[in-house]
């Protein structure tokens, strides 16, 4: 199994040159895309643009989150 992280933009399915897909197409691997929070779809606050990216909200975009999204995840 490989875990695919994208960064900070949307995530998308990483395309067969890059060495995670090569490598888990050769050993017959799961890969998993899991999507940085506050980029492309993954915005923990919904009720509305303006809200999601307020300083308040901000203070969770930060890589202990991340981290923490990444082991919740696995």
């Amino acid at each position: 199994m490989f875990l695919y992280i994208c960064g900070e933009w949307t995530c998308s399915p990483p395309n067969t040159d890059q060495a995670a897909f090569d490598l888990g197409d050769r050993l017959n691997a799961n890969l998993f895309a899991l999507e940085h929070r506050f980029y492309g779809n993954s915005t923990p606050f919904h009720d509305s643009p303006d809200t999601a990216t307020s300083y308040e909200n901000l203070k969770f975009l930060n890589s202990t989150q991340a981290l923490e999204d990444i082991a919740k995840f696995i």
